[in-house]
């Protein structure tokens, strides 16, 4: 009875001055438990976008290699004999058989025969490379030849030098191995130590 009383005495304006503010209390007071009972992980947090910048791309390392350039003939006159041809062939014959009156007898299919190749070797990157005779392979029909102790009556045998970057040296050697009509062999360079990487062409007519 005595609130009702002093409500009575209260004014009106009072009394909606009152109501507002505590809704306004309670507004404040749900949006703070809300903040507090939030998720951190939940929250987007905004990426920087970082501009890519151009890569600078390296230069290839140069590639070290031995160069092999070689022209052959074949023929079934040995080295040591004295009708051999020597000066004959020398810079001026292509791979594979001649047909001319310069080797004296051609190689025919089935025979043994002397395979005669001229090299002409680059040095490209490394340190030395020894130029032995015996570092030097042919591979003719999937069999793989070494060169003949007949190869030093050539009079351009390839000498057995250590051939410095960027050096070039040239010479022939000779090579038994039965002719089977086919023209085309490869070259294997070895010297039983390291392994090399080894570019062969032939020399073009």
């Amino acid at each position: 009875m005595d609130n009702e009383r002093v409500l009575d005495k209260i004014p009106i304006k009072y009394i909606m001055i009152l109501v507002v503010l505590g809704i306004a209390l309670s507004g404040c007071i749900g949006t703070v438990k809300n903040s507090k009972d939030e998720n951190p992980l939940d929250v987007n947090i905004p990426i920087k976008q970082n501009t890519p910048t151009p890569s600078h791309t390296p230069s290839p390392t140069p590639r070290n290699s031995i160069n092999i350039r070689t022209s052959a003939i074949w023929t079934t006159r040995a080295p040591w004999d004295p009708s051999f041809p020597y000066g004959e062939y020398g810079g001026k014959v292509n791979v594979g058989v001649r047909t001319g009156d310069a080797i004296g007898s051609v190689a025919k299919y089935g025979e043994p025969a002397y395979l005669i190749v001229t090299f002409e070797i680059s040095n490209n990157g490394y340190k030395e490379i020894n130029t032995n005779p015996a570092n030097f392979y042919i591979v003719y029909n999937r069999a793989k030849y070494g060169a003949i102790k007949g190869s030093y009556y050539l009079k351009d045998v390839l000498s057995d030098a250590d051939l410095l970057n960027g050096g070039i040296v040239k010479g022939s050697l000779a090579y038994s191995i039965t002719y089977e009509g086919d023209k085309n062999y490869e070259v294997i360079y070895d010297d039983g130590i390291n392994e090399y990487n080894v570019d062969h062409t032939f020399k073009s007519q």
